[in-house]
Order: structure tokens, then C-alpha cells, then sequence
């Protein structure tokens, strides 16, 4: 038995999901380059409080954007099966 095409709103639900996906990407990249930067200051010189900070890294803000982007996925391969069932 053939298999309708899914409508239009499941491919916009995936495009911002996958959306969603790339911006907490580049908001990681932007952590991560915050706390290089941090680290080459410190060389440079010394501050106790960004010292606290960096023996803390990589941070609770990393985690939750990591779990964010995990949650994501989970969901995508729900929304991608309903797009695209196998024909078995």
C-alpha cells in the first residue's frame, strides 16, 4: 500500500528543529572561545576569580546546551521517521 507524502508542515518542524540544532552549535563554538580566550589571559596574567571559573570549566552553560542538542535529536529522528516511514 503506497504511502501519502507527509505535508508540508512536517518539513518545516524538521528545518527548525535542524535550526535550532545549528544555532546552540555556534553558541558552543562562542563558549568554547570564550574560555580559550580566558585561558590566554590567564597565562598572561593572573585573576583568582577567572581562576575559580576556569578550574570549573567547561560549566553548567556548556551541559545544558550539549543536553538541549541531544533533546533536539531525539525528537528529529521521531519527526524524520513520520516523514519518511520505511517501505518495507
Amino acid at each position: 500500500m503506497p504511502v501519502s507524502p507527509p505535508d508540508d508542515a512536517g518539513y518545516a518542524l524538521v528545518d527548525q528543529m535542524l535550526g535550532e540544532v545549528q544555532m546552540r552549535h555556534f553558541e558552543l563554538g562562542g563558549m568554547v572561545g570564550e574560555y580559550r580566550s580566558m585561558i590566554n589571559d590567564l597565562q598572561d596574567r593572573r585573576d583568582e576569580d577567572k581562576v575559580k571559573l576556569a578550574r570549573a570549566l567547561p560549566g553548567a552553560r556548556y551541559y545544558v546546551q550539549i543536553e538541549h542538542i541531544r533533546q533536539t535529536w531525539l525528537k528529529l529522528e521521531v519527526e524524520l521517521k513520520k516523514l519518511f516511514p520505511r517501505e518495507d
